[in-house]
C-alpha cells in the first residue's frame, strides 16, 4: 500500500524491487486523489501489471480528516481478515501509521514498513513500536547538500555542503537514546513524544549551545550529543520554560530536476530557499511576528491580521500540520480564538517547526500577470514590468469580474484568484475559515 501524495513513480519501484528481492508475490495498491489520474506518467504506471489504484476524494471530505490515512488504515484492516493474505507491506514517510500498524500486529498480522533509508527518525519511531522496517534506498542515490544553522542569538542562515556526511544508523540510535533521554529529563520532551531536532534546537537556545545544525535532522541530534559530552560534569542544563517558538522555513517545494545537483533534492532546495532557521521570544504578538517572518503580514498591502492568518492555515502543508496538532480552527472561532491556536502550534514541540514561507511579491507578479492579462486587467504589452500596486489594482479587478469572494490584501486577493484558477482540481480540498 502506498501513499502516493508523498512518493514518486521511482520511489515506488523501488519498494516493489525490494519486496519482489524476499520472493513475495507483490499487489500494490495506490491510494491517489482523481486528478492523479490526468498525468501520462502515473496513468501508464497504474495500467501496469500488479497495479491497482484507489482514488480517494478531496474536496468532499471534512476538514479534520486525512483521507488518504484513513483509507490506507481501513485497507489494512480489512485486508489482515483475509485468509490468503499472508502479509502486508506499506510505504511512508512519516510515523502517522505507528498505532494503527502496532494494533494490527497485536492481533495477529504481520505487516512490513518500506522507509526511505536516510530517514532515520521514522525507522527509529517504528522500529521502537516493534514494527518491522525495511529501509530503502533509492535506485539514484541523493546527498543531502544544504545545511541549515541555528545561530546563539536565535538568528539562523542556511550554506550548501557537498560533503556532508551521515551518521549510520546503529550509532545514530544510539545517539538519539541518549539525547531523548536528556531532553525528557529537562522538560522538553512529553511523555506523548515530539520533533527530537525541534527539542534540540530550543535546548541549544536556553543553554547558548551553538550554533546548532538543525537541517538534516538526524544531524541536530549528533550536534547536541557531541555538545553534551564535551560539557559532561561541567555545566548545570537550563530546562525547557516554553517561552520560544523555533520555525525553519521553507519554499513551496518543485518537483523539477533542475539544479537537483546543487541541492540534492527538492525539499533540500526549499530549505535553502527559506533563508534559515530562527527563534521567536514568546508573547502575546508572536503569530503576528511569525506570520511577519513568513511573509503572511506586513504593514503595507498585508496588514489584516485576520486575513494573513486565513491565508496561512490554507496553505496545505499547514492544513495537514495543524490537522494534526489538533488546532484548526472551527468555522465559529473567532480571530482571537484562532490566533490562540496558532501560538500554541509555534511553540509545541509536537510540530517539527517547519513552515511555509510565502514567495515574494516580485515572483508572484511574473505569475499572476499573464493570468490578469488575459481579462483585460493589465494593459501594458508582455515585456512590460509591473509595480507591485499595479498589480494590486488589478488582481482588486480580476476579483470583481469573476465575483470572487471580497479581500483586503495582496495575499488575500492572491489566493483567491489561485484558487479560482484551480478550481476544477479534483484534489483540491474545501477551504478553512473562521468568524473574520
Amino acid at each position: 500500500m502506498v501513499d502516493a501524495d508523498t512518493f514518486s513513480v521511482e520511489m515506488i519501484r523501488s519498494a516493489i524491487i525490494r519486496l519482489n528481492q524476499d520472493r513475495y508475490q507483490v499487489h500494490t495498491t495506490l491510494f491517489v486523489e482523481p486528478g492523479r489520474l490526468e498525468n501520462k506518467m502515473w496513468a501508464a504506471f497504474m495500467k501496469e501489471p500488479g497495479i491497482r489504484f484507489q482514488t480517494i476524494p478531496r474536496h468532499s471530505v471534512a476538514i479534520a480528516s486525512e483521507p488518504n490515512d484513513e483509507a490506507i488504515v481501513h485497507a489494512m484492516q480489512e485486508l489482515s481478515r483475509l485468509s490468503d493474505v499472508h502479509g502486508l507491506a506499506l510505504l511512508t514517510g512519516d510515523t502517522d501509521f505507528v498505532a494503527p500498524i502496532s494494533k494490527l500486529q497485536d492481533m495477529g498480522t504481520r505487516i512490513q514498513v518500506l522507509v526511505e533509508a536516510r530517514k532515520f527518525g521514522t525507522i527509529s519511531a517504528y522500529k521502537s513500536a516493534g514494527v518491522e522496517v525495511l529501509p530503502l534506498k533509492l535506485l539514484r542515490k541523493r546527498r543531502s547538500k544544504v545545511l541549515a544553522v541555528l545561530h546563539p542569538d536565535g538568528t539562523g542562515s542556511v550554506k550548501l555542503d557537498s560533503t556532508l556526511q551521515h551518521l549510520p544508523y546503529d550509532r545514530f540510535v544510539i545517539q538519539e537514546q541518549t539525547v531523548m533521554k536528556l531532553m525528557r529529563k529537562l522538560g522538553y520532551r512529553q511523555e506523548a513524544g515530539g520533533f527530537l531536532h525541534h527539542e534540540c534546537a530550543k535546548f541549544c537556545f536556553a543553554n547558548q549551545l551553538g550554533p546548532l545544525t538543525v537541517f538534516p535532522h538526524q544531524v541536530s541530534v549528533a550536534c547536541v550529543h557531541d555538545l553534551v559530552n564535551q560539557c559532561a560534569g561541567n555545566k548545570s542544563w537550563e530546562g525547557n520554560a516554553d517561552n520560544c517558538a523555533f520555525l525553519l522555513p521553507f519554499t513551496k517545494p518543485t518537483r523539477t530536476s533542475r539544479k537537483m545537483n546543487t541541492y540534492g533534492s527538492s525539499q533540500n532546495r526549499a530549505v535553502f530557499e527559506g533563508g534559515g532557521p530562527f527563534i521567536l521570544k514568546d508573547s502575546l504578538e508572536l503569530t503576528a511576528q511569525a506570520l511577519m517572518k513568513l511573509g503572511f503580514l506586513d504593514n503595507e498591502l498585508n496588514a489584516d491580521f485576520s486575513e494573513a492568518m486565513f491565508v496561512f492555515v490554507n496553505l496545505s502543508e499547514h492544513k495537514k500540520g495543524l490537522r494534526k496538532l489538533g488546532l484548526l480552527p472551527d468555522p465559529d472561532d473567532k480571530s482571537t480564538d484562532f490566533d490562540e491556536k496558532l501560538h500554541a502550534a509555534f511553540l509545541s514541540t509536537k510540530s517539527a517547526g517547519q513552515w511555509r514561507m510565502l514567495k515574494n511579491q516580485t515572483e508572484t507578479i511574473k505569475s499572476l500577470a499573464q493570468t490578469l492579462k488575459q481579462v483585460n486587467v493589465l494593459p501594458r504589452a508582455s515585456d512590460s514590468v509591473y509595480s507591485v500596486e499595479e498589480i494590486y489594482e488589478a488582481m482588486k479587478a480580476y476579483a470583481e469580474h469573476c465575483q470572487l469572494p471580497f479581500m483586503r490584501t495582496f495575499n488575500g486577493l492572491r489566493f483567491r484568484i489561485l484558487r479560482h484558477i484551480e478550481r476544477r482540481d479534483p484534489s483540491m480540498r474545501k477551504e478553512v475559515d473562521f468568524d473574520r
